[in-house]
């Protein structure tokens, strides 16, 4: 048989142990589902608007090959023209000489989004 200060021990022992499981496993984080969902649809949203993006960009770099080394300069200018115009064939293929995958990142979509939008301005064409 337990004494009154043993149960009170065990009490507070046993609780600890269930405060420590409910924050390790994350129970409180779940107390707005809303909110995940609205981050699952942005996160949607932001992923659809990137491919969207990226395959503008890499169609425009199809019809306009004679860009690609002056897009090159551009993207990197703290690169010499041979690096610069390297890397930007390298991404533009997908891969280089030895078959290792290659590809723009966002921010270099981004840039060569924008850089579209100037060209196309600049031509007088519309979007």
């Amino acid at each position: 048989m337990l004494t009154e200060n043993q149960k009170r021990q065990l009490i507070n022992r046993i609780k600890r142990l269930v405060r420590e499981s409910i924050e390790e496993n994350g129970y409180f984080e779940n107390i707005f589902p809303e909110k995940k969902e609205k981050q699952k649809k942005d996160a949607k949203r932001d992923e659809e608007n990137s491919k969207g993006r990226r395959g503008l960009v890499l169609k425009w770099l199809d019809t306009a090959q004679e860009l690609h080394s002056v897009l090159a300069y551009a993207l990197w200018p703290e690169k010499d023209e041979d690096a610069a115009r390297s890397e930007f064939s390298k991404k533009y293929r997908g891969e280089d000489n030895m078959g290792r995958k290659y590809q723009f990142d966002d921010d270099e979509i981004n840039t060569l989004y924008n850089m579209r939008g100037d060209f196309i301005e600049r031509a007088g064409f519309d979007k």
